[in-house]
């Protein structure tokens, strides 16, 4: 299991951006939460096999809901354990 940490940062058109990611997160059998930060920026801590966080991150990355990622960070973290993955304030 590897744990990483993504903070990416996008003007979304719409609406439902956690939303979205953590249905991406368990489709890719993914744990950990979400965050939004700053205008227009989120935290990820994602946990999951290597292969899951690939496809996990590769989605991110690519964009989603119309908008380009205009910043993109992964930092390798220790491994943390998640039952799921969450929504948090």
């Amino acid at each position: 299991m590897k744990t990483i940490k993504i903070r990416f940062t996008a003007d979304f058109k719409y609406a439902g951006v956690r939303f979205l990611v953590m249905e991406a997160a368990l489709k890719h059998q993914i744990t950990g939460y979400i965050r939004k930060r700053a205008h227009h920026t989120y935290s990820v801590i994602a946990t999951g096999r290597p292969e899951d966080i690939k496809a996990f991150s590769d989605f991110l990355k690519g964009g989603f809901l119309g908008s380009e990622i205009e910043s993109y960070e992964v930092i390798p973290l220790n491994f943390q354990e998640h039952q799921t993955f969450e929504i948090q304030k």
